[in-house]
């Protein structure tokens, strides 16, 4: 079950992106194709996370289908948790 925010959350804003951009199966350059939004706790307060996610542009690769994510994204915070790991 997904953690309830109170409604006056005041979150500080975090956005990561994919740091290799180029299609593991043709090389071109990756696009943003969606964004992941989560939340969770850090020992500073709230956290808002703004993942960009990106896939091979080109239709016809068979890295298209396939959406990668930040690498670093996991270093925050595992998949599904309301707190993140206790850096400061």
């Amino acid at each position: 079950m997904p953690y309830d925010w109170p409604e006056d959350t005041d979150f500080a804003l975090w956005e990561l992106d994919v740091l290799d951009r180029n299609c593991p199966t043709c090389g071109r350059m990756m696009h943003v194709c969606d964004h992941r939004y989560r939340r969770f706790h850090t020992l500073q307060g709230p956290v808002e996370l703004t993942c960009r996610l990106d896939h091979c542009p080109d239709p016809d690769c068979p890295g298209h289908t396939k959406t990668k994510s930040p690498e670093l994204e996991v270093t925050l915070a595992l998949p599904k948790w309301a707190i993140g790991w206790g850096y400061h």
